[in-house]
């Protein structure tokens, strides 16, 4: 009973509103959030422009599959995530690529903390 009460005055509070809001995400904020998780940001900038990594705006499904998942020990420096413990999925990159293709435009999402929902 203890545990009910405890669950509801979680979710009454709002602590676990940010859960329900994360299912609401567009394909782009989503990527957004898979940026920063993936530590994508650690290379390619926080705005995919460049830094260590090149600059990614814009780049394709095909290419971010490619360059993720696919490939060994490359000389640029990327790794293959396919071989680490939980590589992203397919849904994951295809939220990165609509990430990347909204850079510059109105609806690209801008927030900058991957582990809650964007700012409204």
């Amino acid at each position: 009973m203890r545990i009910t009460q405890f669950l509801c005055v979680l979710l009454l509070t709002g602590v676990g509103g940010s859960l329900a809001q994360a299912q609401t995400l567009t394909s782009a904020q989503r990527g957004r959030v898979d940026w920063f998780k993936w530590n994508c940001v650690g290379c390619h900038g926080d705005n995919a422009k460049g830094g260590m990594g090149p600059n990614i705006v814009g780049a394709e499904y095909g290419d971010i599959y490619e360059a993720v998942l696919l490939g060994d020990a490359r000389e640029d420096g990327m790794i293959n995530f396919a071989k680490t413990p939980n590589p992203p999925t397919t849904n994951d990159l295809t939220d990165i690529a609509a990430y990347l293709a909204s850079i510059g435009k109105p609806s690209e999402p801008k927030f900058v903390v991957w582990w809650t929902s964007p700012p409204r």
